[in-house]
């Protein structure tokens, strides 16, 4: 079979990640109507087993409702490579999303070691040939208060009663965040979102902050890959998208406001 020959260039391809309950849905909107970029959303009312699995039994549903939102997000990933060609993208939620979550559920005992292992071979093997991780991930976090709070406050009936049954599961879901951010910070290109700090949903001043601060951190990843010559995975390099700053002059520059602390940390 003839190997598929590497992408010379395309745009960036954004993935955020977040608990339930911080806001994906609503930074993916205000990221996307600012930048003027696609976006690829989960549409978890399409998913025949979700409602049973938070107010059922979730041993019975668990499995099959993530594997149906797993096929759905490569259905969706089979379009990106046409689009990543004219512009950039956004997917709420990236993939790692499902993952950690199949994770928690299987932590609980509602998925089985065998089904586990099955989940894990299937995304292996469904991801095949397309572009495995996002370039830039935004990663949204928020207390276990805080997204305790959002879930009720946003009153969607099955949560609240998957809240009300399992009350250890949404903290968990954070736990299992924390742990998938910690890791990415230091393998990855990672934008991360204080929503406990920044309120990108009621407050105008924060919705500005949070758009700059994806504006600033995105022309800095992009650049220091171009900087140094670096591809992706698929072989592509990164086309700087329009939206973003001036691209920095020097490579040691970050972008203002940063303790030094900070700013090693986002240069590891």
């Amino acid at each position: 079979m003839k190997e598929k020959e590497p992408i010379a260039a395309r745009y960036p391809y954004f993935g955020i990640v977040g608990p339930v309950g911080v806001g994906k849905s609503r930074l993916a909107d205000l990221l996307t109507q600012s930048f003027g970029a696609e976006c690829f959303r989960e549409y978890f009312e399409d998913n025949p087993y979700l409602k049973n699995f938070y107010t059922d039994d979730p041993q019975n549903f668990a499995f099959d409702s993530q594997m149906y939102f797993l096929s759905m997000k490569v259905l969706q990933m089979r379009k990106l490579s046409g689009i990543l060609a004219g512009g950039a993208a956004f997917h709420d939620p990236a993939i790692d999303e499902d993952m950690l979550i199949e994770s928690v559920q299987h932590k609980m005992g509602w998925i089985s070691n065998e089904q586990h292992a099955v989940y894990k071979r299937a995304k292996g093997r469904m991801m095949r040939g397309f572009i495995p991780r996002p370039d830039i991930y935004i990663a949204i976090k928020a207390s276990k208060e805080t997204v305790i709070r959002r879930i009720l406050e946003r009153g969607r009936e099955m949560e609240i009663v998957m809240h009300e049954r399992f009350p250890r599961y949404f903290p968990k879901v954070v736990d299992e965040f924390e742990k998938w951010l910690k890791k990415m910070r230091a393998q990855g290109k990672v934008i991360v979102i204080n929503s406990d700090k920044d309120d990108f949903i009621l407050d105008e001043g924060g919705r500005e902050r949070v758009v700059e601060e994806v504006r600033h951190w995105s022309g800095y990843f992009i650049h220091r890959e171009q900087q140094f010559g670096n591809r992706r995975v698929d072989g592509a390099q990164l086309i700087y998208p329009t939206f973003l700053i001036p691209r920095i002059k020097n490579s040691g520059d970050t972008p203002p406001g940063l303790s030094p602390e900070e700013r090693v940390l986002r240069q590891r």
